[in-house]
């Protein structure tokens, strides 16, 4: 039984500039244990970097990460993913000339054990079985958002941050999409979801957190969220 109470992640006060621009302005924000919870925003609010940051793929200013209690401000990325927390980055981050069972494998970049789980990943995207000695530039879009999540799993993370995952998709692919994001859920897997698609966010996420230039300016249950009229004006259509 996962402990929802228990924090996973723990995001205080950051701030990260690029030159000038300070694109979070003191960033708070948690994910316990088995939750889903989505980050909202227009583009250009500081989402990507958010997640960037956690990572400590861009440097911070002021302010800590902390992954099960332990700051990671000092921590290289790669170890990080060894620590248990995994992007699937806005865009994919496919790598068009290998093979979709290349691809797989970079993601299991630290780990010895990695084909023995290669069925299970089959089992949740079956495409990519069909498609493994495919180079993953023939992929269409669905298929290569299938890929890049399959290979996040293959680092076993604990925490997977997922940055648009819907983006570009037709709407039967973002169904199962998001179908995919709860059942990993429900394998014990804790996310962190940037969806533009808020409807759909919002209802397989816990929680969330509605960010404005660099500033969380909303926060809360996800069910309450999708009925407050602020929210439904800014991101609802409401």
């Amino acid at each position: 039984m996962v402990d929802k109470s228990k924090a996973l992640l723990e995001v205080q006060n950051i701030k990260v500039s690029y030159g000038a621009v300070q694109a979070l302005k003191g960033v708070t924000l948690g994910v316990k244990e088995g939750e889903i919870v989505t980050l909202l925003g227009a583009n250009g609010a500081g989402k990507s970097t958010l997640l960037k940051a956690i990572m400590q793929m861009v440097p911070l200013q002021e302010g800590d990460v902390l992954y099960l209690k332990e700051s990671l401000t000092r921590t290289k990325t790669n170890q990080i993913v060894k620590k248990g927390i995994a992007l699937v980055p806005e865009g994919r981050g496919i790598l068009a000339s290998m093979t979709v069972l290349e691809n797989l494998e970079l993601g299991a970049f630290h780990r010895s054990d990695w084909r023995s789980e290669l069925d299970h990943i089959f089992e949740l995207f079956p495409i990519l079985k069909e498609r493994i000695k495919q180079s993953a530039g023939t992929l269409s879009g669905g298929e290569q958002q299938m890929l890049a999540i399959g290979r996040a799993l293959l680092s076993k993370p604990r925490l997977l941050l997922l940055d648009e995952p819907s983006l570009g998709l037709a709407p039967k692919i973002i169904q199962n999409i998001f179908q995919l994001i709860q059942r990993i859920r429900n394998e014990g897997i804790s996310i962190l979801l940037i969806e533009q698609n808020a409807h759909m966010a919002l209802k397989v996420a816990d929680r969330c957190y509605c960010l404005e230039t660099g500033q969380v300016v909303i926060s809360g249950s996800a069910d309450e969220l999708a009925h407050s009229e602020e929210l439904k004006k800014a991101y609802l259509g409401g």
